[in-house]
């Protein structure tokens, strides 16, 4: 998987074709993983793990899109610096 293609507007699709949302936000680390908008839901902070590819238009996650929330991070990964 090239996580350098993924880009912010994305779509984001399950195994099965159906779509979840929308990147809306890009981990700057690899272990930050892919903030997913889904409109009238909670949004989904998904592990790079749980990708199965990247296209030229989409983001294609391992399972299919119903259990999308079976793969979210449990804990968002931290996005700027500590603060002590």
């Amino acid at each position: 998987m090239l996580y350098s293609a993924i880009r912010l507007g994305m779509d984001v699709v399950g195994a099965d074709g159906k779509r979840i949302g929308r990147v809306r936000m890009v981990g700057s680390t690899l272990d930050a993983g892919v903030l997913i908008d889904r409109p009238g839901r909670r949004d989904l902070w998904i592990a790079p793990e749980a990708i199965q590819e990247v296209t030229a238009t989409a983001v294609v996650l391992r399972v299919p899109a119903d259990a999308a929330d079976e793969v979210a991070m449990t804990k968002p990964p931290m996005i700027g610096p500590e603060t002590p």
